[in-house]
């Protein structure tokens, strides 16, 4: 785990499957070469098994009530989309 959550761009690292032998990485931009590579040194054999986009579930607004005024909706930003790496442990 330590190996995969200093690597830059990584939000949070899971160890999953059920021998306890799957990495989840999550973060932005993560260079899933590098990952892969660092692990295998450090680590032993690794293979990336998925990468993937994570998309953030819409939230639904309220119906806005017939006396509102409407004034100009204000710009939005929208953060990066967060990617999910899984890497298997031999």
């Amino acid at each position: 785990m330590k190996v995969a959550a200093v690597e830059s761009g990584v939000i949070s690292v899971q160890i999953s499957g059920e021998g306890k032998d799957q990495v989840v990485v999550v973060g932005d931009e993560i260079d899933s070469v590098s990952l892969t590579r660092s692990l295998r040194k450090k680590v032993g054999p690794a293979t990336l098994l998925s990468v993937e986009e994570v998309k953030e579930p819409k939230k639904e607004e309220p119906p806005a009530a017939k006396n509102q005024s409407t004034s100009p909706s204000p710009s939005l930003c929208y953060p990066q989309p967060v990617f999910c790496h899984q890497i298997v442990h031999d």
